[in-house]
């Protein structure tokens, strides 16, 4: 069911904010997963105790033409980094706001159709901030589930 209706939105981007900086140390784990058994080939085990990343790939066995073996292995990789503070420029920071203001109309819109939009800007100490309204006609039907009997 379609219907026109109005929706507001609000974007606040920082101009200060956590920035990843990766240390370059890494460390690795490494498995083979045989039929649901899970053998550690590495010493290490357990968490690293400091802010990371972790990267895992999963390797499976098989042959062309035949289903994967229920055997796999496992590599994970845990990249260290640390955080500092950073600073956006006006323009990234504006950038950045219309990105995520795109992002949730494009989510509310749906396969509805946008009729208007009104965008105010606004500059604070310490932020930049969107402020808009729209209209359109949007599906603002539930989806409902119900079972048949026989």
């Amino acid at each position: 069911m379609y219907a026109r209706s109005a929706d507001e939105f609000f974007v606040r981007v920082p101009l200060v904010y956590e920035k990843k900086v990766y240390t370059g140390e890494k460390q690795s784990e490494r498995y083979v997963n045989f039929f649901g058994k899970v053998i550690n080939l590495s010493k290490r085990t357990g968490n690293i105790g400091v802010s990371c990343d972790t990267i895992e790939s999963v390797g499976e066995f098989g042959f062309v033409g035949c289903p994967v073996l229920p055997v796999s292995y496992v590599r994970r990789t845990y990249e260290v980094y640390t955080t500092e503070e950073a600073t956006r420029t006006d323009k990234e920071a504006l950038t950045l706001a219309y990105y995520e203001l795109n992002r949730q109309i494009a989510e509310r819109i749906g396969d509805g159709m946008l009729l208007s939009k009104t965008v105010r800007t606004d500059w604070t100490a310490d932020a930049c901030v969107l402020y808009c309204r729209i209209e359109g006609v949007f599906n603002i039907g539930q989806t409902c589930g119900f079972e048949l009997l026989p």
